[in-house]
C-alpha cells in the first residue's frame, strides 16, 4: 500500500511538473493568442463541408503527390473537434513537423542542438493521436511529454521530435522515414495500429473489385490506402458523368456556403452543413472507401481477410526494422491502445461516445487484428491493456486520447526506453 501510495505522489508531481494539473481554458486561449505573432495563423478550423472550411484544412494539410498529403510548414490552426466538445492547436514548424510547444525552434535547429551537447534525438512516427487529437496544446502531445519526463524523472535529456500526420499508416511513415527522417534520428518509434488496421483490412478487399470494368486500382506493394484513393479519383478524370456531378457540387456548395456566411446561426450552418454533407459532398477522396465498405464481408472470411492484413501489415514493420537497422537507429513498434481492444473501466464520457463516436471500421476486425499481430513474434509492444485499471476519462473517442491519456502513455514510454538505455550502460 506504501509503495502504491508513493506511485501516485511521483506520478501526480509529474503530471503537475508537465503542466497537466493547472491547466484551464485560459491557458488554452493564452497560447493561441502567442502564437498569432509568430506563425500563419489559419483560424478556427471545424469539421464541415463547406467550400471555405476545406480550402482551410488544405492549407494546413497541404496535398502532396508522395503521401496524399503532408503537414503545411510554417501554419497553426485550432481545430474544433466534432466528436467530443473541445478544440485542439496544431503548430507546425519551417519543416513540416509538429512542435513540441507554441514558441520552439524548428527541427532542424533543434537537431544540430541536441548533437552539439551529445542528446540523442527520438523521432515518433504515427497518425492523429502523436499528432496531438485530443491532447488540446502541442505540449501535451505524447512525444513532447516523453521529452519532459525523460528529464524530469530520469535525469536525461532527449529530444524528441513528432512525425506525426493524422490519417497516416506506417506505409506513409515508413517513406517519410526512408526519405526525410531517418538521417537525423538515433531511434524511432512507431506508435500505430488504429489507422493500420482499417487500411490495411480495405487494400486486402479491393483486389476482390478489380477487374477490367472498374476504376478500382490494383493496390501494389508499397501502396497505402491513401494512394488508392489518389489513383481512383484520376481514373475519373474522363468521366463525364464524375465530371458533371463534381460541377454541381461545386456550385452548390458555393451557393450555401455564401448563404451560411450571411446567416452565422449555430443551427443553419449544422442544416446547411448536413445538406451538403448527405447530398453534395466535396470528400471525392472517400468515393473508394464507401464503394469497398459496401463489401459484405461472410463471418467464414472475415479472419482469412484480416489475417492477409496482418501479413502486409507485420511486413511493412519489418521493412522498417530492416532500415533502422541499416541506418543503425533502434526501432520501436508500439501498437496503441483503442477502446475496441481495451478492458478499461468506462467513464461516464466513454460509455456515450463508444456509441457515437468517430467510426474506426468494424469493432470485430480490430480485435482480431490485434489478436494476429500479437500471434507474431515480432517485438512488439502492445499497449492495449495500459488503462485497463484506470476509470478515469483517457479516450475522447473510439482511439484518441486526452492529455492525461497521452501522459499514461509517456509515462510508460519512457520507463521502458530507459530501462533499456541504461541496460546498453548509455
Amino acid at each position: 500500500m506504501a509503495a502504491n501510495s508513493l506511485e501516485f505522489e511521483m506520478t501526480y508531481s509529474l503530471q503537475a511538473a508537465v503542466g497537466l494539473i493547472s491547466f484551464t481554458e485560459a491557458d488554452f486561449d493564452t497560447v493561441v493568442h502567442e502564437d498569432l505573432a509568430h506563425y500563419s495563423y489559419l483560424g478556427r478550423g471545424e469539421s464541415r463541408e463547406f467550400i471555405s472550411e476545406v480550402k482551410r484544412w488544405r492549407r494546413f494539410f497541404r496535398p502532396c503527390a508522395m503521401y496524399g498529403y503532408r503537414l503545411n510548414p510554417s501554419t497553426s490552426i485550432v481545430s474544433r473537434y466534432p466528436y467530443f466538445n473541445h478544440d485542439d492547436f496544431f503548430t507546425v514548424d519551417g519543416n513540416g513537423v509538429g512542435r513540441n510547444a507554441v514558441i520552439a525552434p524548428d527541427t532542424h535547429v533543434r537537431v544540430q542542438a541536441a548533437r552539439s551537447r551529445g542528446a540523442p534525438v527520438f523521432g515518433f512516427f504515427g497518425g492523429s493521436t502523436i499528432q496531438g487529437f485530443g491532447a488540446r496544446l502541442p505540449q501535451f502531445s505524447i512525444p513532447a511529454q516523453i521529452e519532459k519526463i525523460f528529464k524530469l524523472r530520469h535525469g536525461l535529456d532527449v529530444v524528441c521530435i513528432n512525425y506525426g500526420v493524422a490519417g497516416w499508416t506506417c506505409s506513409d511513415s515508413l517513406l517519410l522515414l526512408i526519405q526525410e527522417a531517418g538521417l537525423n534520428l538515433d531511434a524511432a518509434f512507431f506508435y500505430d495500429g488504429w489507422n493500420c488496421c482499417y487500411d490495411f483490412y480495405l487494400r486486402t478487399i479491393a483486389p476482390r473489385f478489380v477487374s477490367d470494368h472498374t476504376p478500382i486500382p490494383h493496390p501494389f506493394p508499397g501502396t497505402s490506402f491513401r494512394h488508392m484513393e489518389i489513383d481512383y479519383i484520376a481514373s475519373l478524370h474522363f468521366s463525364a458523368g464524375y465530371l458533371g456531378r463534381r460541377a454541381v457540387q461545386l456550385m452548390i456548395n458555393r451557393c450555401l456556403t455564401w448563404v451560411a456566411d450571411r446567416l452565422p446561426y449555430k443551427s443553419v450552418r449544422c442544416f446547411l452543413d448536413f445538406v451538403l454533407r448527405r447530398y453534395f459532398s466535396l470528400a471525392d477522396n472517400v468515393l473508394l472507401r464507401n464503394r469497398l465498405n459496401s463489401y459484405v464481408v461472410q463471418p467464414n472470411e472475415e479472419e482469412a481477410i484480416t489475417e492477409s492484413a496482418v501479413t502486409d501489415y507485420l511486413a511493412t514493420h519489418k521493412k522498417l526494422s530492416r532500415c533502422c537497422q541499416a541506418e543503425g537507429l533502434r526501432f520501436w513498434h508500439v501498437y496503441q491502445p483503442i477502446l475496441a481492444n481495451s478492458n478499461k473501466p468506462l467513464h461516464p464520457c466513454e460509455v456515450e461516445f463508444s456509441k457515437t463516436g468517430l467510426p474506426a471500421g468494424p469493432i470485430n476486425v480490430s480485435q482480431i487484428f490485434r489478436k494476429l499481430v500479437n500471434r507474431d513474434e515480432h517485438e512488439i509492444i502492445d499497449f492495449s491493456d495500459i488503462f485497463d485499471f484506470s476509470p478515469q476519462q483517457m479516450f475522447v473517442d473510439a482511439g484518441h486520447l486526452n492529455a492525461k491519456g497521452n501522459f499514461q502513455v509517456a509515462l510508460r514510454l519512457s520507463d521502458l526506453i530507459a530501462r533499456d538505455l541504461n541496460k546498453d550502460g548509455r
